[in-house]
């Protein structure tokens, strides 16, 4: 497939795109740079989605891949290759989890603005992927976190991990498009597989453009009564869907096969963005209201006025599709917040408002270039070439990148979430209870508050009662585990309060509290008579010696 080019000198001088390619490579060097400033000396992550990764990690080296490791009698239920990724390599290179996990992301991240600017470059040549990389690092994201928007970002996330499968999902499926060996749409079915577990977010959109991508023709041809091509367009759908069903099977068959797709829990799906919010409009204008952007819109109608190559078919499909799935996840919060309406859900809204801005850096690589060309013309001097363009591009690129990296490299998105880092890497009661509770048997269920759930227990990966709901099991209904968890927490300051029943339903085998709260549970002592561990931050108690 021939790369659709908005730079005139890149046919006529072969080896004309290696200023430009420098220039991408440089800016990829110093991406990588900051990610591993930013992470080095850290030995935890401040984000709470890290502990629940960790805790499924611990699932995987324990031998208990499969189960829920924080709801007993539960299955798995989240996107298990980045969790199986870190398994490996921490037990590879011999690191604790959880310090793996707080520096590798610098390192796996980075192959996300690789593949972005492979496939732009691939799309619509060396210039315009270049102008598109420098405004995926440095330009879409301004102040917004890096789990929000497309983005390299060195924390461990599997939003932001999963980019780089998308961007080369993507690079497959334009080239696979004229194809009608089977083998190769195995290969792009078995690539959307494998985005699947890695994010469901990026595989819905893999799978509605494969869709689109194979439909249309197939509609074409049954139109024009060629039933024959219309049914091999058909095939390579149901190869692919085969295929992607076969590599999806690790997740697939427990929240099909166990849980039926059924969202009992529905709080994980239904966060919202801030700036996505209505009645936060001004905060999406303030992110996004600047030159770039205007740019961006450009280039994005420009996709319109281009040849129709699959490429171009493929974004300009990708634009409508982001915005009216990120409308209804939105809409699907809305209305069952307000009207009980429990339309069907997957994942927040913000998920595909993170792969429009990719949309816009690569609106901004064909906006600018064509900016650069159209000016261009305006010269007395001829450039048949295209050299001047180039050149003059090229070097303006250049002088933004130099404008913009300071401002990047100290972006709230690095400097604050390791300020963060740092601080909880410096807990040292909260790492030496986590570490005791790792020594519990892998069936031990502790009772204690919302918030020691997430901070301490749950990187342990041993069950709880109950924990906050956007990180607990969507198939399992939360409202009787919370209220069971806070019944038995007042049963503890209640000595007239019989709990014996609720903790054997729940079989509770063990308490967590902090320290300081033992003196306000005076009947601690009847339902967990056994001290296990003890520091100046934390207590365990259990049931049994």
């Amino acid at each position: 497939m021939a790369a659709i080019r908005t730079d005139p000198a890149a046919e006529a001088r072969p080896h004309g795109a290696w200023a430009a390619d420098l220039l991408a490579t440089l800016m990829l060097a110093l991406a990588l740079y900051t990610g591993v400033r930013a992470t080095s000396g850290l030995t935890w992550s401040h984000y709470v989605d890290s502990d629940r990764d960790i805790s499924f990690v611990r699932s995987v080296m324990e031998g208990h891949y499969g189960e829920d490791p924080l709801y007993l009698g539960e299955k798995m239920w989240f996107t298990p290759l980045l969790f199986a990724i870190e398994a490996a390599g921490a037990k590879l290179l011999g690191l604790d989890v959880h310090v793996f996990q707080a520096r590798a992301g610098a390192w796996l991240n980075i192959f996300a603005p690789l593949a972005f600017w492979l496939m732009a470059r691939r799309f619509f040549g060396a210039y315009a992927g270049v102008a598109s990389l420098l405004a995926y690092l440095c330009l879409m994201q301004g102040q917004e976190p890096g789990w929000a928007v497309a983005t390299y970002s060195p924390w461990l996330l599997p939003m932001i991990f999963s980019q780089s499968l998308f961007f080369f999902g993507l690079m497959l499926l334009a080239w696979a498009a004229d194809k009608d060996d089977a083998r190769i749409w195995a290969l792009v079915g078995a690539m959307a597989g494998l985005v699947f577990l890695s994010h469901a977010a990026p595989a819905i959109l893999l799978v509605l453009l494969t869709m689109l991508l194979l439909l249309g023709p197939a509609w074409r041809e049954l139109r024009a009564g060629h039933r024959s091509a219309a049914m091999r367009q058909i095939a390579k759908g149901l190869v692919a869907g085969g295929m992607f069903i076969i590599v999806s099977l690790p997740l697939t068959w427990y929240v099909i096969g166990d849980y039926l797709l059924d969202q009992k829990n529905r709080v994980p799906s239904a966060y919202t963005y801030r700036p996505l919010s209505i009645r936060h409009a001004n905060l999406i204008l303030f992110h996004n209201v600047h030159w770039a952007n205007l740019v961006a819109l450009v280039g994005i109608f420009r996709l319109w006025r281009m040849e129709a190559t699959t490429p171009v078919r493929l974004l300009r499909w990708c634009v409508p599709l982001c915005l009216l799935l990120m409308a209804y996840a939105y809409a699907a919060v809305v209305m069952g917040q307000q009207w009980d309406i429990g339309l069907p859900m997957a994942v927040p809204s913000f998920h595909f408002y993170f792969y429009l801005k990719a949309l816009l850096a690569i609106g901004f690589g064909v906006g600018f270039w064509w900016s650069v060309e159209l000016a261009m013309r305006w010269r007395s001097k001829p450039d048949p070439k295209g050299q001047a363009a180039t050149g003059w591009g090229t070097l303006l690129l250049a002088l933004v990148f130099i404008a913009v990296f300071p401002a990047y490299a100290h972006r709230p998105d690095l400097v604050l979430v390791r300020e963060r880092g740092l601080d909880r890497s410096s807990s040292v009661h909260e790492a030496e209870m986590r570490d005791r509770l790792v020594a519990l048997p892998w069936t031990s269920v502790v009772l204690c508050d919302e918030e020691l759930s997430m901070r301490v227990l749950m990187a342990s990966a041993r069950k709880t009662v109950a924990t906050n709901s956007s990180m607990a099991n969507p198939y399992v209904v939360p409202e009787p585990r919370m209220a069971a968890r806070e019944a038995m927490l007042q049963g503890l300051r209640d000595t007239s309060a019989d709990i014996g029943a609720a903790l054997d339903a729940y079989a509770v085998t063990h308490l967590l509290v902090r320290t300081e709260d033992i003196g306000a549970s005076p009947s601690l002592g009847r339902w967990f008579p056994h001290e296990v561990y003890r520091n100046e931050g934390y207590a365990l108690f259990g049931r049994k010696p």
